[in-house]
């Protein structure tokens, strides 16, 4: 029985050890990460920042529909850019898109005693 018991107690004492020992090695593993990340933020932080612009077309550039030079607008320059001749043409091209009815309200009728289906609370 003797024999048993120490065995036993060896298997715990060697357990815990095993343990420590990778618990020791979990917190060194640790600190290295810590300090390789560290090392990447202090090279991130040396590298300038660009910032993309968007490039803007030329002050003259050709009609998206017929070719022609015309001058594109500074503010809107993400559109295509049209002479007067197309955009009047583009205008005048009816699609059929209008509305089915006016959007003006004639009356308005208020109807008391708050949202449907609410009721009075007992």
């Amino acid at each position: 029985m003797d024999f048993d018991l120490l065995t036993h107690e060896l298997k715990k004492a060697f357990a815990q050890l095993d343990v420590t020992e990778k618990q020791e090695a979990a917190k060194a593993e640790k600190l290295q990460r810590k300090t390789e990340r560290a090392a990447r933020r202090k090279a991130a932080r040396r590298k300038p920042v660009t910032v993309k612009t968007t490039q803007r077309p030329p002050a003259t550039t050709a009609c998206s529909d017929c070719g022609k030079p015309t001058k594109a607008d500074d503010e809107l320059y993400f559109i295509p850019v049209q002479c007067n001749h197309c955009q009047d043409l583009s205008r005048s091209i009816d699609l059929g898109i209008h509305p089915r009815s006016p959007v003006d309200f004639s009356f308005v009728h208020i109807v008391p005693g708050g949202a449907p289906g609410l009721g009075r609370r007992k």
